[in-house]
């Protein structure tokens, strides 16, 4: 029997950028990098992963920057997992 299951991971309302944000965004990284290992454990490797809602607050360029970075440093987080494919564009 095959294994026909479709695993994913979805992280919503990043909003890079927003005031006050930085010891917040601080703080859920080191919660979400601690989970991270054991929800792929228990799941196995994603075959997606969905961003959804606001990734910036305002859409202003050095939000995106920043977003990117957070992004890209996140992918290599999930390639250490075992999670392949694409990385996000730059």
């Amino acid at each position: 029997m095959s294994d026909s299951a479709f695993r994913w991971l979805h992280l919503s309302d990043l909003h890079f950028g927003m005031k006050g944000q930085a010891p917040l965004w601080s703080n859920f990284k080191h919660h979400l990098y601690d989970d991270l290992p054991r929800l792929f454990e228990l799941s196995g490797p994603w075959d997606i992963v969905i961003f959804s809602g606001d990734i910036v607050q305002k859409g202003a360029a050095e939000e995106f920057v920043g977003a990117t970075a957070a992004l890209l440093e996140l992918w290599g987080r999930l390639a250490k997992l075992g999670c392949y494919g694409n990385p996000p564009r730059k």
